[in-house]
């Protein structure tokens, strides 16, 4: 599953929402966080602003290594 924060305009993390893999795959399987965020204005709206994140990421160090 993917983490999407979910911005104000001041850039403030209102709600954070959590979306299937499965809606983050373009045709070659590859992950790509623009089809997350498409996907979750078609739900919240087109006005919204997403930003994919991780709740294994503190002060910028992934605790699992990742990215």
């Amino acid at each position: 599953m993917a983490h999407f924060a979910k911005l104000d305009e001041n850039n403030l993390v209102i709600g954070v929402h959590v979306v299937h893999n499965n809606e983050l795959k373009d045709k070659n399987g590859q992950e790509d966080e623009e089809l997350g965020v498409t996907f979750l204005k078609k739900v919240w709206g087109a006005d919204t602003n997403w930003k994919q994140c991780s709740y294994n990421t503190g002060a910028g160090i992934h605790s699992l290594g990742g990215t």
